[in-house]
């Protein structure tokens, strides 16, 4: 039972640091298509390749606990997966589209965290 609520609090540590303290600066504004707004033609799609850089590194933290205890690593890599593509289009809503606000976009990472745990949790 102990490593199932450590699994948790590592999950929303990886959470923190991936989505708040490591995005601080340029990845932040980067993955925001107004920042490329005024580089030219040539760079107006480059937000995407940071969105997708910031998603991919807060799959790999959230999901980092999990290695240490999952078993099935063919759900394994179908939840990391739709963890992350669901996580870029939350983030693209909040950066560029301005459809939903921080608290917003955080409420659905923590569910997105909950929901994988519980799955994870309920396997063992």
């Amino acid at each position: 039972m102990d490593e199932i609520i450590l699994v948790l609090m590592l999950m929303i540590l990886g959470h923190l640091l991936a989505d708040h303290t490591l995005q601080q600066g340029w990845l932040w504004q980067a993955k925001c298509k107004d920042y490329w707004a005024d580089k030219g033609d040539k760079f107006k799609h480059d937000y995407i390749a940071a969105l997708v850089c910031h998603c991919v590194m807060w799959g790999i933290l959230v999901f980092l606990p999990l290695t240490f205890f999952c078993d099935e690593f063919g759900w394994f890599w179908l939840a990391l997966n739709i963890n992350i593509a669901i996580h870029y289009v939350v983030d693209d809503l909040k950066a560029n589209r301005k459809a939903i606000n921080l608290w917003q976009d955080q409420l659905i990472h923590l569910t997105q965290i909950l929901v994988t745990w519980l799955g994870w949790a309920l396997a063992q």
